[in-house]
């Protein structure tokens, strides 16, 4: 693991971590409350911020009104500061709703080169992007800021996957940082603001039509429009389409222009990128031909990045404007060639890449990744700086239009007045897309499909439904157009009026200009993501996830309860468990091995025979062998995998397993193969080790697969251009859309004894928690499987409408919490002070509220140590023992004492787990005081002074013995726990079998009542909803979640 410090990398460039942190809606705040409040609202984010920027080491190098920007020369300091911050924006909006701090934020660590008064590098433009990615509550870091930080308690890093951020040919391994326990933005999600008001003049009224509602109205519009619209014919390619009449002109194909990139409509003719070669090609707007095609300018090979703006040229009469490295290049477009080159560095200070362009009001207008964001105003004759606008944000996108210049990106959109040089800003993050006319900014958010169109003071004036995947717009003849990706359409919005126009192509649409009664369009080969999910046909169940659960679809890498999921379909391991609730899901059973494996004298080989006739998925076919297993094992534990791999996490005792990750060896020496039997020897006899090697990390792979992450994807044979994961389980990943779907596809070369009824299982993603029940709701989707959310937890808005004790009907949809393998407690410092007395240890055990605690955390109360869906545990859900003070008070005998319990400063809900405790406490005569801190460290080290911890024990997989291993004696601080304790957790761990089982019950009760360790408060859950379609629902002990390959049609069909 790295350490937490950043070092030096010469050359006058530093290693820095960078946070910004911005509130989310402060514009609407502050047009709806007025100045004043505002004011008040930034002067309250401005103190909080200082506060917990510099008590963490953090240097402040900008605050401005909602933004702050601060740079750590630790990123593990930097990570620490960004949850206690949120922590305690979340805390003070609870304390005053009138004032909501609302905020996003992004970190990334890199080289940074100190310049007068800041810091100029990469890092700190990839920060503010991951800010706009934020939202209220949340906090999103880059691998790199996480790999520096290393693991810190107490703080849980949850992998978002790879995002494309638009523009850059990469994509960014993005993490969701937030604290154990209640996350911050959960906390914050009811004060969300409220739709904007339509405004009272009446002009602006007539102007918006029905748009104030068009929410509601364009959404229940929309599908009439869809269905009641002919699939217009279009080939792949970049597609000039006349709107007049409904037909393609011409489709240049992709072996001419490989994409159709930035396309727009300036000075007559349409204009676009390509990419290969490096040009910007002129089309003909009558004839769809290329008219000319210009080589891009060369870049300054000096120069560092790559523009990730959508507006990297513009075209103002023979003069082409573009951006390239760190400068801005003026071409001649009749000579076909670069005139001018203005260095932006040069004439703006710093070092930055140059990244939109637009040109209007007689000047120059560009954007540049310098500090939060930079933007310009230029005169075209000379590059003289006519106006200069730093630390802006949103600045990524330029359109100008009606006297004014419109920005977006992530950070939201904002206009300045080209007569004034006034700023004007509406509050809407997570979009990225621009266009501009008919006097507003326009601009789109994919994963609601909504269109948001916004005046010139920064108000949202209307919002339309037009699909999911709503990207690339243009704007034409008093209509906006809007391509929207996920359902294969672009929707034409009258700018006055409101009235929608539907096309339908049936393709992926990706990119759009409009100009002369045509559209340039630019067309993707297959299906549309909607229509490629609704041409499935047969037995087929729609389920919606939580975005980026999948990760890459490797099983070597993916966590989290959808990968799990889908991994457990899709899998065929050595052994496997069955599909059925505990208790019979807690058996291993051979699946592709013939039996058990015979396990030698010493306890430390075992020897699988391997069954023939399991094969991988079409189109491989290829057998799995005991070759295979030995390959697939070594791959999941090699080093080449990065340490995003989780196979070492869970398996680090094979015999020779050392040396080949420390690159000793070119193989593990105890993984050996002889013919269809495959031996497995350990360094020493363990008793979990069956079940470490049924985890989804190992499943077999084809023998060709690269030791690299993702290696396990085979390219380019879904109907959407998604990719195919080969599996030799039930069911097979047939199409993988990153970040848009995994369709499952019943496995043909599968002849195990699970069970097949489905033809295939969609997994869709990127849809918000509202949208997916309207889908289960309309009966066209079947549930939810993974999707965090408050509308989720046990004894929310779902369950309390669909769960089990809601009097819902038979043909409603169904909320199931399904249980994770996760215990809540307090754990008491026997080491010292007043627990470590046993006698007042069992009394706080009676005294505390466990049913309070758990509900802080939506968890389910219980008084066990073990999980229910862990053997031996002995406990059903919801069981816990009532307090009971006069028993306690009996135990203490008139004692009194104190203790300390901390919390993670600023955090809301642990402040309220604590205050629990210290209120049930006091009434004992134990007098607790609450601690805040920023570091959790001093609490870990030997001889800490702290005498409660409010933590949690999570393992995937069900064996007591490792649950109690991980929970006392990994979990819990060195030094707590009572005399003997870790000894007889030893002594268990060196059973087999049943007694293995047996006598780690006996301990978990044993500690439970007598030695008292730790007071067990809740167990956590996966909010499940499945309609009524559905039927032979199982969950098995370690699916996390509903078993997807035993689930049917309730029909029977």
């Amino acid at each position: 693991m790295a350490s937490g410090s950043n070092q030096g990398s010469g050359d006058g460039a530093e290693i820095r971590t960078f946070l910004i942190a911005d509130v989310r809606g402060y514009t609407l705040f502050t047009q709806e409350h007025g100045d004043e409040a505002g004011g008040r609202l930034a002067k309250r984010f401005a103190d909080v911020a200082r506060e917990g920027i510099e008590q963490r080491g953090g240097a402040l190098l900008e605050l401005r009104g909602d933004e702050a920007l601060a740079v750590f020369g630790s990123a593990r300091q930097a990570i620490r500061a960004a949850v206690v911050l949120q922590q305690r924006f979340a805390d003070e909006t609870v304390a005053d709703p009138a004032l909501p701090l609302r905020v996003g934020i992004g970190i990334d660590a890199g080289e940074a080169v100190p310049v007068e008064g800041g810091y100029r590098g990469r890092a700190l433009n990839l920060a503010a992007r991951l800010c706009g990615q934020a939202g209220a509550g949340e906090i999103l870091a880059s691998r790199e800021a996480v790999h520096l930080a290393g693991a810190i308690d107490g703080i849980r890093a949850v992998d978002r996957g790879a995002v494309h951020l638009k523009g850059l040919t990469e994509p960014v391994r993005v993490t969701r940082v937030a604290p154990e326990g209640r996350d911050p933005a959960e906390i914050l999600r009811p004060f969300a603001p409220t739709a904007p008001k339509p405004k009272r003049d009446r002009r602006i009224l007539v102007a918006a039509g029905v748009a104030t509602l068009a929410a509601v109205i364009v959404a229940a519009a929309l599908p009439a429009i869809l269905s009641g619209s002919d699939r217009i014919d279009v080939s792949p390619g970049t597609v000039l389409f006349d709107l007049d009449g409904r037909t393609q002109v011409r489709s240049i194909p992709t072996s001419r222009l490989a994409v159709t990139g930035y396309p727009r409509f300036v000075e007559g003719h349409f204009w676009l990128t390509n990419f290969t070669p490096s040009s910007y090609v002129e089309i003909d707007p009558q004839s769809g031909r290329i008219q000319r095609e210009i080589s891009a300018p060369a870049k300054d090979p000096d120069a560092s990045g790559e523009p990730y703006s959508e507006t990297p040229y513009t075209v103002d009469g023979n003069t082409l404007w573009t951006t390239i490295g760190d400068d801005l290049v003026k071409m001649d477009i009749e000579r076909g060639r670069e005139v001018e080159r203005f260095d932006l560095d040069e004439l703006l200070g710093g070092t930055a890449v140059a990244q939109g362009v637009a040109v209007g009001a007689g000047s120059v207008w560009v954007s540049r990744s310098l500090g939060v964001g930079q933007i310009a105003r230029l005169d075209p004759s000379d590059g003289d700086v006519e106006r200069r606008w730093d630390d802006t944000f949103p600045h990524g996108n330029l359109a100008f239009a009606d006297g004014a210049l419109w920005v977006a990106d992530e950070g939201g959109i904002l206009r300045i007045d080209a007569e004034t040089n006034q700023i004007a800003k509406a509050d809407l993050f997570g979009n990225f897309r621009l266009t501009a006319g008919g006097g507003f900014g326009w601009t789109t958010n994919e994963d609601k499909g909504v269109v948001y169109k916004v005046d010139r003071t920064g108000d949202i004036v209307a919002q339309y439904r037009t699909g999911l995947g709503a990207g690339h717009m243009a704007y034409a003849d008093g209509n906006l157009w809007v391509a929207n990706h996920d359902v294969g359409t672009i929707t034409g919005i009258d700018a006055i009026t409101g009235k929608t126009t539907t096309l339908r192509f049936g393709h992926p649409v990706t990119t759009l200009a409009a100009g002369a009664g045509r559209l340039l369009i630019g067309v993707e080969p297959g299906r549309s993501v909607e229509d490629s999910i609704d041409a499935l046909h047969g037995r087929v169940v729609k389920l919606i996830a939580y975005k980026s659960q999948i990760g890459w679809a490797d099983t070597a890498f993916d966590i989290g309860p959808a990968a799990y999921q889908i991994a457990f379909a899709t899998c065929a391991k050595l052994l496997n468990y069955p599909d059925a609730p505990p208790p019979e899901g807690w058996e291993l059973r051979p699946e592709v091995a013939e039996a058990m494996p015979a396990i030698s004298d010493d306890g430390r080989t075992y020897t699988f025979t391997i069954r023939s006739g399991f094969k991988f998925s079409p189109p491989e076919n290829e057998p799995v062998t005991a070759e295979t297993f030995r390959y697939s094992i070594e791959r999941a534990l090699s080093p080449r995998l990065g340490g995003e791999a989780q196979g070492a996490n869970y398996i680090n005792d094979i015999e020779g397993e050392r040396a080949f990750r420390d690159g000793d060896a070119e193989h593990i020496s105890g993984l050996r193969v002889d013919g269809d039997t495959l031996s497995i020897t350990l360094v020493a006899p363990s008793g979990d080790f069956l079940h470490r090697i049924a985890l989804p990390f190992f499943c077999p792979v084809p023998l060709d697969t690269p030791f690299v992450q993702g290696g396990v994807a085979r390219g380019g044979t879904g109907v959407a251009g998604g990719f195919h994961v080969p599996a030799a389980g039930p069911y097979y990943i047939a199409d993988r859309n990153n970040e848009e779907y995994v369709i499952l596809k019943r496995n043909p070369n599968y002849h195990g004894d699970r069970p097949q009824t489905l033809d295939a299982i969609v997994l869709r993603e990127g849809i918000d928690a509202g949208l997916a029940v309207e889908r289960i709701e309309q009966g066209g989707w079947d549930g939810i499987t993974t999707l965090f959310d408050p509308l989720l937890d046990p004894g929310g808005q779902l369950d309390e409408r669909w769960g089990p004790d809601s009097g819902s009907g038979e043909n409603d949809p169904s909320y199931v919490p399904a249980r994770r393998p996760h215990t809540g407690y307090i754990a008491l410092n026997a080491g010292r002070g007043i627990f470590a007395d046993p006698q007042i240890r069992r009394a706080a055990a009676l005294a505390l509220d466990r049913p309070a605690l758990a509900a802080v955390y939506a968890q389910t109360p219980t008084d066990g140590l073990l999980p229910p869906d862990v053997p031996g545990s002995g406990r059903s859900d919801g069981v816990a023992a009532e307090p009971n003070l006069d028993r306690a008070r009996q135990l203490m005998k008139g004692k009194v004492g104190s203790a300390v319990i901390p919390v993670f400063d600023g955090c809301d809900p642990c402040l309220t787990e604590a205050q629990i405790v210290r209120d049930d406490l006091a009434k004992i005569g134990i007098d607790v005081r609450i601690a805040p801190l920023t570091n959790f460290d001093p609490v870990f080290q030997p001889g800490s002074r702290y005498d409660l911890l409010d933590w949690g024990t999570e393992l995937p997989y069900p064996d007591p013995v490792s649950f109690l291993t991980q929970m006392l004696v990994r979990d819990i601080p060195a030094g707590w726990l009572p005399a003997g304790v870790r000894e007889e957790v030893q002594r268990v761990d060196a059973m087999g079998g049943d007694a293995r089982v047996d006598a780690a019950s006996r301990l978990a009760e044993r500690l439970r009542t007598r030695d008292v360790p730790l007071i067990a408060v809740g167990n956590g859950h996966i909010g499940t909803v499945l309609g009524p379609r559905l039927g032979c629902r199982v969950f098995p002990p370690f699916g996390f979640g509903v078993d997807l390959t035993t689930l049917c049609l309730a029909d029977g069909s």
